[in-house]
């Protein structure tokens, strides 16, 4: 019986935290601020996408990122900046060139920002920006 009530809480639970229509489901719930949430995703192990879905581009939706718990640059950026939604702030994706490389970080009004959302990389020279719009066009949400 006490297994049956705490499955019903757990259920409940990530009910009261989903976001509707295409939005991520529960993660919105585990982080109590950006740098809580920036601390993960430093945690989440780097994979490419080339060795996670045999594919040189891939961009996971934040439930995927959510669910795999890895991915690359731009992966754990969607999840930031999705999650920095959640919390009522609005960041951008920006492309920039990182030693010779495209690396990507949060943006807002033409700054570069890492991924908890304050610390700034002044001096990254963006190649490309994309909106939460532009986001949402390039991931898969099934």
């Amino acid at each position: 019986m006490g297994k049956v009530i705490f499955m019903v809480c757990v259920a409940l639970w990530a009910f009261s935290c989903s976001i509707q229509h295409g939005e991520p489901v529960g993660p919105d719930c585990f982080f109590e601020n950006m740098d809580q949430m920036s601390q993960w995703l430093i945690k989440t192990p780097y994979v490419s996408d080339l060795s996670q879905f045999k594919r040189t581009e891939y961009w996971q939706n934040p439930n995927e990122f959510w669910s795999n718990g890895r991915g690359d640059c731009e992966d754990k950026a969607v999840f930031a900046i999705w999650y920095a939604r959640t919390q009522g702030m609005i960041y951008g994706l920006a492309v920039v060139d990182l030693n010779g490389t495209r690396h990507a970080m949060l943006e807002r009004n033409g700054m570069v920002y890492g991924l908890d959302g304050h610390s700034t990389y002044p001096n990254m020279g963006i190649l490309e920006t994309y909106d939460w719009d532009a986001i949402k066009h390039k991931i898969r949400w099934d």
